[in-house]
């Protein structure tokens, strides 16, 4: 049966209006927030789906209801999304990062994929029906699986929202739980409908129940207005009262999410309201986010000025908390000012060689170190807590302790120390307020020594003590300002005057005044600049009073630093009149400089130790500066084993003598000891036990030790001289026999060259002989024969050069000629000389000339000799058809030629002899090849001078290879010296 036109508009419009008008409202509230978002945004889509359930029925064509019906479907999977958010910002579990909410949009797009693709598998709706009549239709049918699983999902959302919403309402009070329940009930009943939907009561024959949920919707969220005024944690009523308030105030979550902020707390972090509500609490000011979780009381540093206290106080009936700021920079200012007052007296009571004590008017509460050692007292924390009439002596009254006076009044008492020892000290006690409890104050100076020297001057010599009495010591305190100038804050004036005899008020009129000594004044003023760099400075100089008496004082400057600040703010100081203990000083350094001198002259030390009963020993006495000086260490640590001196090898001896003498035998012993320089010393000690007849033993070991170091060197010196003398003897005879028989070696070698030259010589000189016979004999073959003359007076010649080189090698006139010359070009031309040669000789002569050999300084003549030797001596030895090869290369800064050759090779037995002078390998002996062993010395001696090498190895494949290195510049600044 169709509805009827009332049926179908009047209940749809009504809830639709209803629901906009609701959603209006709520919208231009003051109140921007998630919770109000979300219900505004469920009321619109509640309209959208009761309207398009009104429009569906004036559809003429199937078709067309299907698309309105399609879309319905969208809109009732929105309305379960805006629900549960709305419950989560409602309740404020609405997480600070809120892009895990996004994913509930995919079951929205996700149940429309079903719906819109619902022809191709069937299973949203099962047989649609499309009635038509009066201008109304209908879509009739009943639901398919995929229909009931969406309601199934959108009953599980509405039931997550109501639970969320059922929790809520636990945690609150009663009143805020009615104003949840007009909320919590449309929520309940769009559940119900949803079962009820599953359930076939309402859709199976389309009586659509959308209209009446959105009206029970609509009514719900109009009663919550109504009796709330907003669906925020804050009443409308706090713009008249919290904007009012000059202290800020925050109203946030259980998660930190600003619902509320007043116009004092917008204007202390300067921001902007509507930007920072629904956002977290750091958003102000990070460290906000440790005041939250309870009632708890923080301080907040919002610039170097701006200080708030804040306070984090829960909201009974709800899980939001309101956070509370008070400014109290002017409290901190003041209390800074305090802090630093304190800090400045403390310092100077601390540091004060006055002693100053506290007590309650029993114990002790307070007390500086000057007390402590007054008293006896390990420190000042050991004072603590003990009686103050434990320090009443016999016969002294005190009332002046206990109770203080009004006015400061000094009494000379006597007082028992912690040890029980007996003082005499001036006292002065006042009354004062102690940590808010009443107290007393004790400044006391002993002055034991004093009235003990007084007790032995006549009375006039009394006077002049008591006003000696009355000196003190000066203090001062200077401001350290931002600019880096300083000013006198404040400084004890009389006891100034009476150190100095000066006004300081008169210094300052009057700086030319040289009141510090002209000697110490620059080291007086460095010191001073130093504390104002923020030093701790302590030093001692002399004054020159009024009356042009010089004193001396010791000087305490300290700094005082500000942590909020950042900087020393002040230079407190202290001096201490030291005179007399200079003026002591000064007797003692004259003494032990007389005792010094004495000590010079003498070049031992002495010593004294007691032997107790039990045999243990103490060091009684020893001359400490001799003993220092002679070793560089303190004997008592050596007495106590704390350092061991004594050579390692006569450590057990010098136990087992000093044994000896504690049994009474004297002796005297030799050791060898390291001073703490690592110098080995040489000592002769001499030990003398001294015995006690009344307790029949050693009482007492005197020693006394002589460096004798000089003489043991002079022993140890002469016998090393000895045993070198013999060891020179040694060396020189083993010298003399290796040079006889390196002279009967040469002179066999001479022999054998004097004999080879003869050859050498005899042979060209018989053939040129022979040739000029036949040349005459026969003209007609002058031209052969002036061949070999050619060749034999070369050969002639080359020989007698070769020794009268060897001449003025001997001499010491070999004469370098260094200019700078190509290599290249020197062995290209050499060798294209010799080509010839070698092809009569039936050898293969190659040249390879290296592309990156440069220029080289050195003499042309003589490296074209070593190459001449190496190429005759290649020719001379390798047999027909063996190849030669001359190269040239640049390695190590240098160049350099090569010669190799694939002949039969040097024996590793004699590279190195051949180049010595008149030396023959052995393959020319025994092949019978002339020579006079001494063209590779030559070349040696050639290289050497110009800084270069030659050396010999085995080709690779057989043969040999020489090769002469040269640098690439000269060898030697002068190779002809």
């Amino acid at each position: 049966m169709l509805p009827t036109p009332f049926q179908l508009l009047g209940p749809p419009i009504a809830a639709t209006l209803a629901a906009c008008v609701l959603a209006l409202l709520i919208w231009l509230s003051r109140e921007h927030n998630a919770a109000n978002h979300m219900l505004a945004a469920t009321l619109l889509i509640g309209a959208a789906w009761t309207s398009l359930s009104v429009v569906e029925r004036l559809m003429p064509t199937a078709a067309q209801a299907l698309v309105l019906d399609n879309i319905q479907f969208l809109t009732m999977d929105m309305v379960p999304v805006t629900v549960i958010v709305f419950s989560l910002a409602y309740a404020g579990r609405l997480p600070e990062r809120r892009r895990g909410l996004l994913l509930l949009l995919l079951w929205p797009l996700l149940s429309q994929a079903l719906v819109w693709t619902d022809p191709l598998h069937g299973l949203v709706r099962v047989e649609p029906v499309f009635l038509a009549g009066g201008g109304v239709s209908m879509l009739s049918y009943e639901f398919g699986i995929a229909a009931l699983l969406i309601i199934m999902v959108d009953l599980v959302l509405l039931l997550a929202a109501l639970s969320i919403l059922g929790s809520h309402m636990v945690t609150i009070n009663r009143r805020l739980r009615m104003r949840v329940l007009p909320l919590a009930i449309p929520i309940l009943f769009l559940f119900i409908a949803a079962m009820l939907s599953m359930t076939g009561v309402f859709m199976p024959h389309q009586r659509d129940p959308s209209a009446y949920i959105l009206l029970a919707l609509a009514g719900g969220v109009a009663l919550h207005l109504y009796t709330t005024q907003d669906t925020a944690i804050v009443p409308r009523s706090r713009a008249l009262i919290l904007d009012a308030l000059t202290d800020g105030l925050i109203v946030v979550n259980r998660s930190g999410l600003i619902l509320d902020i007043n116009r004092s707390a917008v204007r202390t972090f300067g921001v902007d309201e509507k930007a920072v509500l629904g956002q977290p609490v750091t958003v102000l000011h990070p460290s906000l986010a440790g005041v939250l979780g309870g009632s708890r009381v923080s301080m907040l540093q919002m610039s170097d000025t701006a200080i708030f206290n804040v306070r984090t106080v829960p909201l009974p009936g709800t899980e939001g908390s309101a956070i509370h700021l008070h400014d109290v920079t002017l409290l901190e200012q003041a209390e800074r000012a305090l802090r630093e007052s304190e800090e400045r007296y403390r310092t100077l009571v601390e540091q004060a060689p006055t002693a100053i004590a506290i007590h309650d008017g029993e114990r002790f509460i307070y007390a500086n170190p000057a007390m402590a050692r007054l008293l006896g007292s390990e420190s000042p924390a050991a004072l603590l807590g003990k009686p103050v009439r434990d320090l009443r002596a016999p016969g002294t009254d005190l009332s002046l302790l206990l109770q203080g006076a009004a006015t400061p009044t000094e009494q000379q008492v006597s007082l028992r120390t912690l040890t029980g020892r007996t003082i005499r000290a001036e006292v002065t006690a006042v009354p004062l307020a102690y940590q808010g409890q009443p107290a007393v104050q004790i400044v006391a100076h002993d002055v034991t020594e004093r009235v003990r020297a007084a007790e032995a001057l006549r009375t006039s010599e009394k006077r002049q003590r008591r006003l000696l009495a009355l000196i003190s010591d000066h203090a001062y305190s200077v401001r350290l300002l931002p600019d880096g100038t300083h000013e006198l804050d404040w400084q004890t004036a009389e006891p100034f005057k009476r150190l100095t005899g000066y006004d300081y008020s008169y210094l300052v009129d009057n700086p030319s005044v040289q009141w510090i000594h002209p000697d110490d004044h620059p080291r007086v003023t460095e010191d001073y600049e130093r504390a104002l760099r923020g030093e701790q400075t302590e030093t001692e100089y002399r004054l020159v009073t009024r009356s042009g008496e010089l004193r001396w004082v010791h000087v305490i400057r300290r700094p005082v630093w500000d942590e909020e600040e950042g900087r020393d703010v002040r230079l407190d100081g202290v001096l201490q009149d030291i005179t007399e203990r200079k003026r002591a000083e000064e007797d003692l350094r004259r003494s032990e400089e007389r005792f010094r001198t004495v000590s010079d002259i003498m070049s031992e030390y002495a010593y004294s130790v007691i032997v107790k009963e039990d045999g243990s020993i103490e060091l009684d006495w020893y001359t400490e500066e001799s003993y220092k000086r002679l070793t560089g260490y303190d004997l008592r640590k050596v007495i106590t084993g704390e350092m061991q001196p004594v050579h390692v090898g006569d450590r057990d001896r010098s136990h087992e003598d000093f044994r000896r003498a504690l049994r009474g035998e004297p002796h005297e012993g030799e050791y060898r000891m390291f001073d703490r320089e690592g110098t080995e010393r040489w000592l002769l000690l001499k030990r003398q036990p001294i015995w006690d007849e009344q307790e029949g033993r050693v009482v007492r070991v005197n020693g006394v030790a002589l460096d004798i170091t000089e003489r043991k060197r002079a022993e140890e010196q002469l016998q090393r001289l000895n045993e070198e003398l013999e060891e020179r003897v040694t060396k020189r005879t083993a010298e003399l026999e290796a040079a006889y028989r390196e002279m009967r070696r040469l002179s066999e070698l001479k022999d054998e060259f004097v004999a080879n030259v003869s050859h050498e010589l005899r042979t060209p000189i018989t053939n040129i002989k022979l040739y000029l016979h036949l040349l005459q004999a026969n003209p007609d073959k002058a031209a052969q024969y002036l061949q070999v003359l050619e060749r034999e007076t070369h050969r002639l010649h080359t020989d007698v050069e070769d020794l009268l080189l060897i001449t003025r090698i001997d001499q010491n006139r070999l004469l370098f000629q260094m200019q700078c010359f190509d290599l290249n070009r020197l062995v290209q031309d050499h060798i294209t000389d010799r080509i010839a040669l070698a092809s009569q000789r039936k050898r293969h002569l190659s040249v390879g000339l290296g592309t990156t050999v440069g220029d080289v300084e050195a003499d042309p003549a003589l490296v074209e000799k070593v190459l001449s030797i190496l190429l005759s001596n290649a020719l001379d030895y390798t047999r027909e058809g063996d190849r030669i090869i001359v190269q040239t290369f640049s390695a190590e800064g240098g160049v350099g030629l090569r010669v190799s050759d694939t002949g039969p090779g040097i024996p590793e037995s004699d590279r190195e002899r051949i180049f010595r002078r008149f030396v023959r390998g052995s393959l020319p002996q025994q092949q019978a090849i002339s020579g006079t062993g001494i063209g590779l010395s030559i070349a040696k001696t050639i290289a050497e001078g110009h800084g270069g090498r030659i050396t010999c190895s085995q080709t690779p494949g057989g043969g040999a290879t020489f090769e002469l290195w040269l640098p690439q510049s000269a060898g030697r600044d002068n190779p002809n010296a």
